[in-house]
C-alpha cells in the first residue's frame, strides 16, 4: 500500500530540523513523501506562534492541507499546538496535535484518530531519529531547546519549556554522520543556543563548537542566534581562534533605545551591546553582524524611537530582520500600556529598514575586490549562488555543476542584496 505524507514547516531552524526528525519516522514506515501542495493521505504541519502572523500562517496552512485532501489525516505540532491545542483540534481534518515534546512515533498516532497528544515539555532534551536528507551543501543539527529569559514580548518559554541541552557526543556523533555524508557546512541552532549547557555544568557552547570544529573533513560550522550578554571576552577569543567558525554572528538587539531594552526585560543594555560588536570586529576581521529589531513595542515614544533608528544606523549592521511587535496572549507586553498603533509601526519598519538598508550597502561594498570562499547551494539561470563564511550571497556565471563545492571567489560587484564574482 502506498501511503503519502506531506510536510510543512513554519518558524525557525529549529522547527525545520523538528520536521526532519518527524519525517524520517514517516519513511522508514514506508510512507512516501509528496509536495505540500499536492494531495496525500496525511499531513504534518509544524507550526510556529512567535508572532500573531505566523500563529495565522500556521492555522492558514492546516486548512489548505484539508482543502488538498478532505480525507487526509492532519497533525499539528509545534510550537501553536503548544498553546492552542484543543483548539486546533477542532479544525477540520485534524486528527493528532502534539505540542514541542513527545512526538516519538507519529504515524502510528496519526492513524489511530483523534488525540491531543502531550502539551508539556519534560525536563531533558528530546532525542529524535534524523534523516540526511537536508536539501543542499549544509545541514542543521539541533543542540538545544527551551529558553528561561521571558522576555516581555515573548511567548517562547510558555511554549519550548526551560533550557535544556542535548548531551554532546550525540551533537558530535550527528556532525560526524553528516560530514561523511558529504555536507561541508553544519549551523549549530537551538531555541537559545548561548545557554547550552547551564543545566549540565559541564559543558557551554563554545566548549562544544571546539568539539565540533574537531571533526576531521567538516569545513564550516555556523552559528543561530546569539544573545549579547553571553558574548564575554573568553567566548570571543575562543571563537576567534576557530578557523572553521563562520564570521557571521547574529546578536539578538531588539531595540536600540535602553529604557525600551528595559521594559522588555532584556539583559543588557546598548553600551554592553555596543562592547561586544567592538570586540568582534577588533578579533576578527571582516565579521558579519546581523541582527532583529522590534519596532513599536508598548510605550516606545518617538524619542525612544529615534534613539533605536540612530543606533543602527551608527552600529551598521551587515543585515537586520525588522519586525513589528506582535501582542502575544499571555505575555507581559500584552497588558501593557501604550500599545502602538498599526499605521505608527508600519511607518517605523520602513524607517529602520531603510537604514539597514544603509548598512547593508555598505558593507558589502566594502567587500569588493575580496576573494572569498563560498560554498555554492543551487542554479538558477546559468549562474551558481551560495553563500561566503560572512554570509554573503554570491553568485558567479559557470557551466559546470557547483553544488557543494567551495571555492575562492573573487567579489566583482554588488547586484541588490547578491554579490557578483568570478571564479576559477
Amino acid at each position: 500500500m502506498d501511503r503519502t505524507v506531506a510536510f510543512m514547516t513554519l518558524g525557525c531552524k529549529v522547527n525545520q530540523y523538528d520536521t526532519q526528525s518527524i519525517q524520517k519516522q514517516f519513511t522508514d514506515q514506508g510512507w512516501r513523501v509528496v509536495p505540500f501542495t499536492e494531495s496525500a493521505d496525511a499531513y504534518v504541519i509544524n507550526t510556529c506562534t512567535v508572532t500573531g502572523e505566523a500563529a495565522r500562517k500556521s492555522r492558514q496552512m492546516i486548512r489548505r492541507a484539508h482543502r488538498n485532501n478532505p480525507d487526509a489525516n492532519v497533525a499539528v505540532i509545534g510550537c501553536l499546538s503548544q498553546q492552542k491545542g484543543k483548539e486546533l483540534l477542532e479544525l477540520p481534518g485534524v486528527k493528532l496535535v502534539v505540542g514541542t515534546d513527545d512526538r516519538g512515533d507519529l504515524p502510528q498516532r496519526l492513524t489511530e484518530g483523534n488525540a491531543v497528544g502531550k502539551i508539556a515539555p519534560v525536563g531533558e532534551f528530546e532525542e529524535l531519529p534524523v534523516d540526511m536528507g537536508w536539501e543542499r551543501a549544509r545541514a542543521v543539527i539541533k543542540v538545544q531547546d527551551g529558553c528561561d529569559r521571558y522576555c516581555a514580548y515573548c511567548v517562547i518559554p510558555y511554549v519550548r519549556g526551560r533550557v535544556r541541552s542535548r548531551d554532546p557526543e550525540r551533537v558530535v556523533a550527528e556532525a560526524r554522520r553528516l560530514t561523511s555524508a558529504g555536507y561541508r557546512e553544519i549551523v549549530l541552532t537551538g531555541i537559545h543556543v548561548s545557554s547550552y549547557g547551564k543545566e549540565r555544568g559541564d559543558m557551554d557552547l563554545p566548549a562544544l563548537i571546539t568539539r565540533v570544529h574537531g571533526i576531521e573533513g567538516l569545513d564550516r560550522i555556523r552559528l543561530g542566534s546569539l544573545e549579547p550578554d553571553h558574548m564575554g571576552d573568553a567566548w570571543i577569543e575562543t571563537f576567534a581562534g576557530l578557523p572553521k567558525l563562520c564570521r557571521h554572528y547574529h546578536l539578538s538587539l531588539q531595540s536600540g533605545s535602553d529604557t525600551v531594552l528595559r521594559r522588555m526585560n532584556r539583559s543588557y543594555d546598548t553600551a554592553r551591546f555596543t562592547e561586544v560588536v567592538e570586540a568582534l570586529r577588533r578579533h576578527i576581521p571582516d565579521v558579519s553582524i546581523t541582527t532583529d529589531v522590534i519596532v513599536g513595542f508598548p510605550g516606545e515614544t518617538d524619542e525612544e524611537f529615534e534613539e533605536s533608528l540612530a543606533y543602527v544606523e551608527r552600529m551598521g549592521f551587515s543585515r537586520v530582520h525588522v519586525f513589528p511587535y506582535s501582542r502575544r496572549a499571555g505575555t507581559k507586553a500584552a497588558d501593557m500600556p501604550g500599545q502602538i498603533q498599526k499605521a505608527v509601526k508600519v511607518d517605523r519598519v520602513g524607517r529602520i529598514m531603510e537604514a539597514a538598508r544603509r548598512g547593508q550597502s555598505r558593507y558589502m561594498e566594502a567587500q569588493i575586490g575580496k576573494t572569498l570562499d563560498v560554498l555554492f547551494e543551487e542554479e538558477k539561470d546559468g549562474y551558481w549562488e551560495g553563500y561566503t563564511d560572512t554570509y554573503l550571497r554570491t553568485a558567479v556565471k559557470r557551466g559546470e555543476d557547483l553544488q557543494g563545492e567551495i571555492r575562492p571567489v573573487r567579489l566583482d560587484r554588488v547586484d541588490g542584496e547578491m554579490i557578483v564574482g568570478t571564479t576559477r
